[in-house]
Parts: structure tokens; C-alpha cells; sequence
């Protein structure tokens, strides 16, 4: 599988857990067990590249650290269960979202965009060299499992894990919202999208430095995957509303490579 993600800024690895999202009912949740280990997973290398940043090779030209990631878009669209028609414009968290398989990232970023990690058990890590902001992706599989009800309680779940773990370096971190964002299916501009669970996370670091972190997150059991990405800036940029994340959602697409 292939996705994409950023480089330096000032982040670092969490070891703990806190949140002020209030926890979800795993019980309520078709395969927990797999979803919760294979996120923690993916979000602990996550973490992990973070932490390395300061320490990562130069790279001064994306040859440097991975090869260009371009986009594969898929013409096919796909189903929702409970849908009258497999082709739909917009796959809702209270659907159940039925690619056929596990989907993947597909992200078109802009030449300032450098790639420091690729594809390391999933997840994939960008810097913008102008703002230092950071753009985490990570796509993982997990056993399928259809859910009647919906993504909506299982990709929420996603989201407390990944803001569990990167407010555990902070005591004091707090949510700042909780949303939803559409996100592009096949590419960017196809004119179909999926709903993905949102939220804004600030932290401080032990060095001091204040971080802001935009993060979506969608568990699709139907298709045997779930994904999410992180923008991850430092809090003056986005507080002075410089946050590339809003661009960011619109390079996003939700693609089909199998």
C-alpha cells in the first residue's frame, strides 16, 4: 500500500493518554480489538517519525527521501451499503462505506511539500518548507467487518486514539473542536466525497513550543481498512489563520490501488 506525509516542525512522541473527547463504547464497535491495536500501531510510528525529524537526512529535493507521489485516480466510485446505487456523491459517516477493498491515500502536494518518510507501515510524513507544517497520512487494514449502523462510532473511536496519544506529552492539552470534513473519493475535484471525523488538538512540548494539530480519521470495517492524517503546525501560524490544513483537505482524495 502507498499514502503519503510531512516533515520537521516541533513535535515529539507521546507515550500516555488524554483527552477531553469523551471515550467511545468499544463495545459497540464490530472488531475493537483490531481497529484499536492497528491504530495505536499506526499512530505510535506516527509518533515516532515525528520524534525523528530533528534528526532525519537532509532533504533538500525529494529524491532525497522518497520518490514524487502522484495521484492514481480511480474511475470507479464507490458503494454505500444500503444504497440504492453503487455509485454515490457523498459517503456519509452514518454510512457504511464498501470500496471492495482496502482504499488508500492519494495526495497531490505542491513542489514546497517535501517527502521525509514513505510508507512506513502505512503512514507517510510531508514538511512544507516554508512553514515547517507537517502532513501525516496513514492508511491500515483491519479485518472486514460490515456495520449496519454505520462508520460514525468507529471512526470516532479512531479519532480519541490518535488525540489519546499525541496529547500525551502535554497534561494541559486540550480539543479545541470536534467536527466532520469531506474529503475527495478517486481525486481531488471528482465531485464525490467521504465524511471524515475532524477534530483540532493544541499541545506544548516539553521544549516548550506550542503546537497545533488538525486531524481527520474514518474506520471503513466494510472495506477491511481505516485512515487518517494530521496537519500538524506551530500554534502562531495557526492562530494567524496560516494553517495549510483547509488546502490540504482539497489535495486529499480516498482512492482505490488493488
Amino acid at each position: 500500500m502507498t499514502d503519503q506525509t510531512p516533515h520537521e516542525s516541533p513535535h515529539e512522541s507521546p507515550n500516555s493518554t488524554k483527552s477531553s473527547l469523551p471515550r467511545w463504547a468499544l463495545a459497540l464497535i464490530l472488531g475493537a480489538g483490531v481497529l484499536f491495536i492497528g491504530g495505536i500501531l499506526s499512530i505510535i510510528v506516527a509518533v515516532t517519525l515525528l520524534a525523528s525529524v530533528f534528526a532525519a537526512d537532509n532533504c533538500s529535493s525529494p529524491e532525497s527521501c522518497g520518490q514524487e507521489l502522484s495521484p492514481t485516480p480511480s474511475a470507479e466510485r464507490p458503494g454505500v451499503a444500503g444504497a440504492p446505487s453503487s455509485s454515490v456523491d457523498r459517503i456519509p459517516l452514518d454510512g457504511s462505506a464498501d470500496f471492495g477493498g482496502p482504499p488508500v491515500w492519494n495526495v497531490l502536494l505542491d513542489p514546497s511539500w517535501e517527502i521525509l518518510k514513505f510508507d512506513e507501515n502505512g503512514v507517510n510524513m510531508f514538511q512544507n518548507a516554508d512553514s515547517g507544517c507537517l502532513l501525516l497520512t496513514s492508511q491500515n487494514e483491519q479485518d472486514v467487518a460490515p456495520v449496519e449502523a454505520g462508520d460514525r462510532v468507529a471512526s470516532e473511536q479512531l479519532l480519541s486514539q490518535q488525540i489519546d496519544t499525541f496529547a500525551a506529552v502535554d497534561p494541559n492539552a486540550s480539543v479545541l473542536d470536534s467536527r466532520s470534513v469531506d474529503i475527495a473519493v478517486g481525486a481531488a475535484g471528482s465531485g464525490s466525497t467521504i465524511e471524515f471525523s475532524s477534530a483540532t488538538l493544541q499541545r506544548t512540548l516539553s521544549s516548550g513550543n506550542a503546537e497545533t494539530m488538525e486531524l481527520i480519521a474514518r474506520s471503513l470495517p466494510a472495506s477491511g481498512s481505516f485512515m487518517w492524517a494530521v496537519v500538524s503546525c506551530e500554534t502562531g501560524i495557526y492562530e494567524a489563520g496560516e494553517s495549510p490544513f483547509t488546502g490540504i483537505t482539497k489535495v486529499l482524495a480516498v482512492t482505490v490501488d488493488f
